[in-house]
């Protein structure tokens, strides 16, 4: 048995772990890999939010908003495929959005 855990240096979405460390036990037999051996993309996420307000007269105000999600914008891959021997075996083939801007503006009287 074999970590197949690759170094960060290796790993790439169409080769996340070393799948050749992974073999289909003798029929009858359970296999000896544990649960949780292979390790996933961590997430980085920063959002960020600019608010000012403007008092327009008395009794109105203008609010301006800038929201940034993912503001670095740095690839958050999803999990990858889990199913030993299966199409995607070792593929990530998903990843959470890039960055999003969202601007907005609110005027309350």
């Amino acid at each position: 048995m074999r970590d197949p855990n690759l170094p960060p240096r290796l790993r790439r979405p169409e080769r996340w772990f070393d799948t050749e460390a992974f073999a289909q036990p003798p029929e009858y037999q359970f296999g000896n890999q544990g649960v949780g051996l292979v390790c996933a993309d961590g997430r980085i996420n920063f959002n960020c939010s600019l608010i000012r307000s403007f008092h327009v007269s008395e009794k109105k105000q203008l609010q301006v908003r800038g929201e940034f999600f993912n503001l670095p914008n740095h690839p958050n891959f999803g999990n990858p495929g889990r199913t030993f021997q299966g199409p995607g075996f070792g593929i990530v083939s998903s990843a959470r959005p890039g960055r999003q801007v969202q601007m907005g503006m609110r005027l309350t009287y």
